[in-house]
């Protein structure tokens, strides 16, 4: 995915003092905006449906993952969107493509991105650690939250042509062949066309790597139609996010 600094249409997301400090202070490029990590990220629970193993997660937020347990900060990116993809929550990236080694999947990865598809948050004026918002509309309001929508970044940008990310079959590769495949003897690859921009941007790419193993049915928790065989639209619905079998702190 390419990434847009700060799409929200939080209140209080425009440049603040703290950040404006933030920014002039790095020695390096920022990738995710300093809301998305310290307000957003911190001050948002976790998604409680996914698995983590044995893991015993020290915080409630969704810096705390299975992978990230003590929820630990590299640079600003939020932990629980770097592991997750398609992501529930509103992100900043904007997606170029998916590479999966089964395409049976294509249509419901495509279907959940934000390239097409608006997102929602829970806004509460006062969220943070120890009182993070919660992830699901019925429980944003329980809590006087407001549930709020963020555009999809094709009616953010009409005039920039984004589509819904390609998906296709990932090239083969074997072990220890640093990317080395074995489809074309060549390298693994994909051609992005760079959007038509209105005004000059800065734009950066980010690579990710997530794996599913055999060792746990990790596509179990999806929820499927009966009789049709097709996933379920409210997959990602408040009903899952925070099931009640949940009973981690």
């Amino acid at each position: 995915g390419w990434c847009h600094p700060c799409p929200y249409n939080y209140p209080g997301a425009e440049n603040t003092d703290e950040e404006d400090a933030v920014k002039s202070g790095c020695e390096y490029g920022m990738n995710e905006d300093y809301f998305w990590y310290n307000v957003d990220c911190k001050g948002r629970q976790r998604n409680k449906g996914l698995y983590i193993a044995d893991r015993d997660l020290n915080g409630n937020s969704a810096r705390h993952t299975r992978q990230n347990p003590n929820g630990n900060r590299r640079g600003f990116e939020c932990p629980e969107e770097r592991d997750y993809y398609p992501y529930w929550h509103p992100t900043q990236w904007i997606d170029m493509a998916v590479l999966v080694s089964d395409e049976s999947w294509c249509d419901y990865y495509v279907s959940q991105s934000q390239n097409t598809e608006a997102k929602y948050y829970c806004y509460i004026e006062d969220a943070g650690p120890g009182n993070e918002a919660p992830i699901d509309e019925q429980t944003c309001q329980a809590n006087q939250g407001t549930w709020t929508k963020v555009d999809s970044f094709q009616d953010m940008y009409p005039d920039m042509d984004i589509a819904a990310p390609d998906c296709m079959m990932a090239s083969f590769t074997e072990q220890n062949h640093l990317g080395f495949t074995r489809d074309v003897a060549d390298y693994s690859s994909y051609t992005w066309s760079i959007p038509q921009t209105a005004q000059p941007m800065e734009c950066v790419v980010r690579l990710r790597y997530n794996i599913s193993t055999a060792d746990y049915g990790s596509m179990d928790g999806f929820q499927l139609d009966n009789e049709t065989g097709v996933l379920l639209d409210e997959v990602y619905g408040s009903g899952n996010n925070c099931p009640d079998s949940t009973t981690e702190d």
